[in-house]
C-alpha cells in the first residue's frame, strides 16, 4: 500500500540521507529527542515510586538513528577489542550463560583446593538515570576514542513526559542518565563502568550490563589478610562510585559465602560494611536467574524452578479443553 504512495527506493533513499545528514552534522531535530516514559512494576503490588522502572520509548526515525548507532559502535568494540574480559554483555559469542559459568567454574576450582569464596553482588542506585552526562561523553572519547559529536547532541536538550494510566504529564528537561529501555543505552552504560575491575584488584570481578559480583577468596586460617583485601577493593570501588557520580545502594549489596560444610560453619556470620551500613552473609545470591546458595547445592534454584514450570503447566492445564487435540 505505502509503495503505491511513494516507491520505497525513494523512502530508502530518504531515510539514507536523514541518516547521513544527521551522524555527519552531529545535530537531531528537537522533536525526535522527546520520549514517552512508561512506568512499569517491578513487584505484584507497588507501594512506591521505587516500585517502578521506567522504560523509554522514542520515534520512530530516533529508533532507527539509535539502532544505526549502536551497530556503529558495536562493530567498533568487536574490532578494537575494547570492553574488558570481565564484561560479559555486549560482547559476540559472550551470554549471562558464559557469565554464570566463569563465576561457578572459579567458585568450584577454589572449593575443590579447600578454600572458600566471598561472592559480593553490588548495585548502583538508579544507575541508569543517574549517569552524568558530561562524564560519559569525556571517557567515550579519551579512554575508548569513540567520536561524541551525535552522542552529545542526542543527550543535550533531551525532553520527556510519562503515560501511565491513560495521563501524560507535562514533558521536562533531561538533566542526567541515558534512556533505559533503549537499544544503546546498556551498551553506554558498560562502557561508563568498564575500567571498574581495575580498582578491585584482589577480586575476580563478574559484569553483564549492570550486573556486578566481586568473588574474593580465602582460607580459614587467614582471615586477616582476607579481610584487609576486602576492604581495600571495597574502599576503592566507593571511591570510584564517587568519582563517578553513581553512588551504591547499600541495602541492595548482598554478600553470599561459599564453602564447604566445615568451613561454613565457622565464617557463617561474615559481614561486611558499606557507607556504614553493615550487611550480613546471606543464604542465597540470585545472580542472572540463577540462585547460587552457600555449599552450591543447587536447592533453591532447582526448587524455584519446579515452582515456575509447576505454575505454567497449571496454566496450560487449566486451559486444556481450549486445545486441539493431541496438544494435551
Amino acid at each position: 500500500m505505502i509503495e503505491l504512495l511513494m516507491p520505497l527506493s525513494i523512502i530508502f533513499e530518504f531515510l539514507t540521507a536523514f541518516a547521513n545528514t544527521c551522524f555527519h552534522t552531529g545535530v537531531i531535530p528537537g522533536e525526535l529527542k522527546v520520549t514517552k516514559m512508561i512506568p512499569i512494576t517491578k513487584i505484584a503490588e507497588p507501594k512506591s515510586l521505587n516500585d517502578y522502572r521506567p522504560i523509554s520509548i522514542s520515534a520512530k526515525l530516533m529508533l532507527l538513528l539509535k539502532k544505526l548507532y549502536y551497530n556503529r559502535i558495536q562493530l567498533y568494540l568487536e574490532e578494537k577489542n575494547v570492553l574488558s574480559k570481565y564484561q560479559f554483555g555486549f560482547r559476540k559469542h559472550l551470554n549471562t550463560e558464559m557469565a554464570m559459568i566463569a563465576l561457578t567454574d572459579f567458585l568450584e576450582k577454589n572449593l575443590d583446593q579447600k578454600l572458600f569464596c566471598i561472592v559480593i553482588s553490588l548495585d548502583f542506585r538508579k544507575a541508569f538515570d543517574t549517569v552524568p552526562k558530561e562524564l560519559l561523553l569525556e571517557k567515550l572519547k579519551n579512554q575508548y576514542n569513540i567520536s561524541v559529536q551525535w552522542l552529545r547532541d542526542y543527550l543535550t536538550s533531551r525532553e520527556q513526559y510519562v503515560d501511565y494510566d491513560g495521563k501524560v504529564s507535562r514533558r521536562q528537561k533531561t538533566v542526567a542518565g541515558v534512556p533505559q529501555g533503549s537499544i544503546h543505552g546498556p551498551i553506554l552504560f558498560s562502557l561508563l563502568i568498564d575500567d571498574l575491575p581495575k580498582w578491585a584488584i584482589h577480586s575476580q570481578p563478574g559484569f553483564f550490563a549492570d550486573d556486578y559480583t566481586f568473588a574474593f577468596v580465602g582460607h580459614r586460617s587467614n582471615m586477616e589478610n582476607l579481610r584487609c583485601e576486602m576492604n581495600t577493593d571495597l574502599i576503592n570501588i566507593i571511591r570510584w562510585s564517587e568519582e563517578n557520580m553513581l553512588p551504591l545502594n547499600e541495602r541492595k549489596t548482598v554478600v553470599l559465602v561459599v564453602s564447604n560444610h566445615h568451613n561454613l560453619e565457622e565464617i557463617k556470620s561474615f559481614s561486611i560494611n558499606i557507607n556504614e551500613v553493615t550487611v550480613y552473609a546471606s543464604a542465597g545470591l540470585k545472580c542472572l536467574e540463577l540462585i547460587l546458595d552457600s555449599e552450591l547445592t543447587w536447592k533453591n534454584h532447582i526448587t524455584n524452578l519446579v515452582k515456575k514450570w509447576y505454575m505454567r503447566i497449571r496454566a496450560i492445564y487449566s486451559v486444556r479443553s481450549y486445545l486441539r487435540p493431541g496438544w494435551t
